[in-house]
């Protein structure tokens, strides 16, 4: 009776374990590991969720991959699934016995570890690198104009009209309701808004900024009372802008770019290091380079120019 009823337990436990949807026995620890799989080819996980993440990292650089939409990142999945189709079918067919695969597997293996080596090697140059806390006050004190946190200059927005009466009437209606330009203004059937962010009279100032016509820009600098509306005439448009407030620049605190300018400065050092170790390691291998091929006389040669035939202008085509 008793172990009858041990066994009803176990088989309860296991019961469990397979409808809480496992199919993973860990058998050192004898707890059941999740499967994140999100592919499987002949009952082997073929992308994992975190292969399939560093894929749609490499694809979208710095940008979060959870941000893409789940339509994209389905039809990722799909090119996976192809590309992990053909190789398990390579496989299972032989290719990898083929005498041409070997040759290309070996020269590219050789060249990935060459690359590996390399960059650990940089790495490790890298890594001994100190900056001291002196060099960061120095560059910060010298660079500081280049540290800024918020843009200075005007606030422009625009309207730009091609007939100039109803630009002017725009204009009209709307210099007593300056809060209401951007949602008037885009419904302008007849004019085309455009925000034009943050400029200055300093060029290096307009970080990121749309390019500004120099009409535009000029009149929304000269402005001295703000919020205010004008009316510019740019080619053969007329735009009435906007604009709203004057800021000054502010700048970084030391301790707010501190990392920013210590890693600059590492890789700085790095770049001059990397440099200096190159001379140094000529003297310790013996390298020999066959300057003979890249002269002109015996390297490769651009073929001659064909000679132009003044009686054929190109068919019958206006000679220049």
């Amino acid at each position: 009776m008793k172990n009858s009823c041990s066994l009803n337990v176990i088989a309860f436990s296991f019961s469990l374990l397979f409808l809480s949807g496992c199919d993973t026995f860990k058998k050192d620890s004898g707890l059941c590991k999740e499967d994140d799989s999100l592919l499987r080819i002949d009952g082997k996980s073929a992308v994992t969720k975190e292969s399939f993440k560093n894929e749609l990292q490499a694809m979208i650089g710095n940008m979060d991959p959870s941000m893409l939409p789940k339509e994209t990142q389905r039809k990722v999945l799909d090119d996976m699934i192809r590309f992990k189709l053909f190789v398990a079918a390579a496989k299972k067919e032989g290719v990898d016995k083929d005498p041409e695969y070997k040759k290309a597997f070996d020269e590219q293996t050789e060249r990935l570890e060459e690359l590996l080596l390399s960059r650990f090697y940089e790495k490790t140059m890298f890594d001994k690198i100190d900056v001291p806390e002196s060099d960061i006050a120095s560059d910060y004190d010298a660079n500081k104009s280049k540290y800024v946190k918020d843009k200075p200059g005007v606030l422009v927005s625009g309207v730009s009209f091609k007939d100039k009466d109803k630009a002017l009437t725009f204009y009209n209606k709307i210099k007593g309701k300056m809060d209401e330009f951007a949602s008037k203004a885009k419904k302008e059937k007849d004019g085309k808004f455009r925000e034009f962010g943050r400029v200055s009279s300093e060029p290096a100032a307009d970080y990121g900024v749309a390019m500004v016509p120099k009409s535009i820009k000029d009149a929304a600098l000269n402005l001295t009372k703000l919020p205010s509306v004008d009316v510019v005439k740019d080619g053969k448009e007329t735009w009435v802008i906007y604009v709203s407030d004057k800021k000054e620049a502010s700048f970084y605190d030391l301790d707010e770019i501190k990392d920013r300018i210590a890693h600059q400065l590492k890789v700085n050092k790095f770049m001059e290091m990397r440099n200096k170790k190159q001379d140094v390691l000529k003297d310790d291998f013996k390298v020999e380079v066959n300057e003979d091929y890249f002269k002109n006389e015996d390297g490769p040669k651009m073929p001659p120019m064909p000679e132009k035939d003044n009686n054929d202008n190109g068919g019958g085509g206006e000679t220049l």
